[in-house]
């Protein structure tokens, strides 16, 4: 672990308007090291340098397995050890981020700190000792780990010019440094900006904290709204410690009882943290019956996220839904429509609608967020089944009910189901032209004004995960039905397109092969590499299910086209067997020659459900 420092404000919340903020980097290499990691001269300072050396520089360090991780001044208090403290933090945090063995043999952790300014500290003041025992509370294997610190005079260490560099460009205010640092992707998932930091769970990942179950619920409802990389990591690290210790366990288990017995409860935080402690209980640990029908719920419907089709864990959940109908009724509603969801992505659309039967006539006295939300999954059934006209009457009747909800729940109903409503509508062909533009353009409320010029460049080049399903529908809409000028708006954004490894991100950038194929065939042709991504971010490990179906069917896309291989037969066996209800749409993949499916959107149309194409 290599780490240095850039700025003169450690720590100090009244530095001057000509003081830079302190920032500290951290570098991991791995022993043995990779070969081809250049060894820099122990002299090397990027500030001598020019941009040209500093690219290569970066871009030949971000191309081996290395760890990168930047803290600033503003996360420690202020006084005269405000540079000692920020570097005990980021070595703790450094140290707890490494994959540690239980089994494997002892680990050795070497960290060299490249001294600041002439004074070399003692190595109690950074106290590696006392890092250590914080380790060992957060995870008992880091015991095995053999940790040393060494303070390194300036120029003695060949490897302090990598995290001197990836700080220099970290903070540098040239329009070339914002440049390299852009391409890097590090800012937000390594280096962390000022004011992100949250004390809260720093201290209940680190230290003791006086109410960590609050500061728990707060961390996980934050996470829902504004989330960083930081918050992530030491949420991470709070689920490790969590994992060995029976008490942390209990006292956040006690907070959550508190939460729910309030009258301010989000059921997204609720079941968020009832999956949080269900898969985080130490041994002997007992979930009570409403958390654990809250853990139960949340499996299901991560698996749903992704595609799953499996029967695995519906009947628990069903189970315990029905004996708690009587003390939670929302949550046991809740239960019921993921499971209906679940049929749903198996084909299994007669139990999905017995599902939502069940409750038709307790509506009445369900809060408006769960009644609009089942009149949602009903119009996603009738979707579903190509019934275009009682999907969209559905679809409307969810969402004036979520219009009458307080926000943030009104915005957060109104997206989900206003997307459904964006691409049940481009199904139904009874809609005109006009109309149907019309709700394109309201972009679920999300992006107003959805295809207006400027409104279409910026969806063009987001990856962001608040407009990525409504991206989805607009694309899908403008390579079925959009208005020519639209498509070109799009289109003429092409090279600031990018994408995520992630649904629904395979599916626009199959609904963006099938406009380029619709320009002309040069653009056809080199819109191949889109499909063959979207093909393997399908096929990746952890997506099963529709997802899978995802992948083959686009392979089908590409056979048919030419541009390379088409379904694996090994993967249609795979998937008839865990879809049997699908096996007619899995056979067009296996017989791709003529019938209706002989053009790509024909074929995307014929084999994937509505909201999976």
């Amino acid at each position: 672990m290599f780490v240095d420092e850039t700025g003169d404000a450690f720590g100090d919340p009244k530095r001057g308007k000509k003081q830079q903020m302190g920032r500290v980097v951290a570098v991991a290499v791995p022993e043995p090291r990779p070969e081809g990691l250049a060894l820099l001269p122990t002299d090397w300072h990027a500030c001598r340098f020019e941009d040209d050396e500093r690219d290569s520089s970066l871009d030949g360090l971000l191309a081996f397995p290395v760890g990168i991780l930047g803290l600033t001044s503003a996360d420690v208090g202020g006084g005269q050890d405000g540079w000692a403290t920020l570097i005990q933090r980021t070595v703790l945090l450094t140290a707890a981020a490494l994959p540690v063995s239980h089994d494997g043999p002892p680990a050795t952790i070497a960290f060299y700190v490249e001294q600041r300014g002439e004074t070399l500290p003692s190595l109690q003041t950074l106290g590696i000792a006392s890092i250590q025992t914080v380790l060992v509370s957060i995870d008992p294997a880091y015991a095995k780990v053999s940790m040393t610190l060494k303070v390194i005079a300036k120029g003695k260490n060949v490897d302090l010019g990598y995290p001197d560099l990836v700080a220099h460009t970290w903070a540098a205010a040239s329009r070339e440094s914002a440049t390299r640092l852009k391409r890097s992707s590090l800012r937000g998932t390594c280096l962390h900006s000022a004011n992100v930091f949250s004390a809260p769970l720093w201290d209940l990942a680190f230290a003791s904290s006086h109410e960590p179950g609050a500061a728990w619920l707060e961390a996980l409802a934050r996470q829902r709204t504004n989330w960083n990389g930081l918050d992530r990591l030491l949420l991470g690290l709070v689920r490790r410690r969590v994992c060995n210790n029976a008490a942390l366990w209990q006292q956040l288990l006690a907070g959550l009882g508190t939460y729910s017995d309030s009258k301010a409860v989000d059921s997204g935080v609720f079941s968020d943290a009832c999956r949080f402690l269900g898969d985080s209980r130490p041994s002997g640990m007992v979930l009570p019956p409403q958390v654990e029908l809250g853990f139960l719920l949340a499996q299901v419907a991560q698996g749903n996220h992704v595609g799953a089709t499996s029967d695995e864990g519906l009947a628990a959940l069903q189970a315990l839904a029905k004996r708690r109908r009587g003390s939670n009724i929302q949550l046991s509603c809740e239960a019921d429509l993921v499971c209906a969801v679940r049929h749903t992505n198996a084909f299994r659309f007669h139990d999905a609608e017995t599902m939502l039967e069940g409750w038709e006539q307790d509506l009445p006295g369900l809060p408006l967020q769960w009644r609009g939300r089942w009149h949602s999954q009903r119009g996603q059934v009738h979707a579903f089944r190509g019934e275009h006209a009682a999907a969209r009457d559905s679809f409307a009747c969810a969402l004036r009910l979520f219009d009458q909800l307080d926000e943030p729940e009104r915005s957060r109903e109104r997206a989900h189901s206003g997307t459904y409503a964006m691409i049940a509508a481009t199904d139904d062909t009874t809609l005109s032209a006009a109309a149907l533009r019309d709700i394109i353009d309201a972009g679920a409320g999300l992006v107003p004004m959805a295809l207006a010029p400027q409104s279409l460049a910026r969806i063009a080049a987001s990856t962001g995960p608040s407009t990525q399903y409504v991206h989805h529908a607009v694309v899908r809409y403008l390579a079925t039905r959009g208005e020519t000028s639209d498509v070109g708006h799009y289109l003429s954004e092409r090279a600031r397109w990018a994408t995520r490894s992630h649904h629904p991100w395979p599916l626009i950038d199959a609904w963006r092969f099938i406009l380029l194929s619709k320009v002309g065939r040069q653009a056809f042709r080199d819109a191949g590499p889109i499909l063959d991504r979207a093909i393997e971010t399908c096929r990746k490990a952890g997506h099963e299910g529709v997802l899978g179906l995802i992948a083959e069917t686009l392979a089908g896309v590409r056979k048919l086209t030419r541009l390379g291989a088409g379904p694996d037969p090994a993967r249609l066996d795979e998937l008839a067997r865990s879809l049997p209800t699908a096996e007619a749409r899995i056979a067009l993949l296996r017989d791709l020659t003529g019938g209706a499916a002989s053009t790509p959107q024909a074929l995307l149309e014929a084999v994937l459900p509505f909201n999976f194409r």
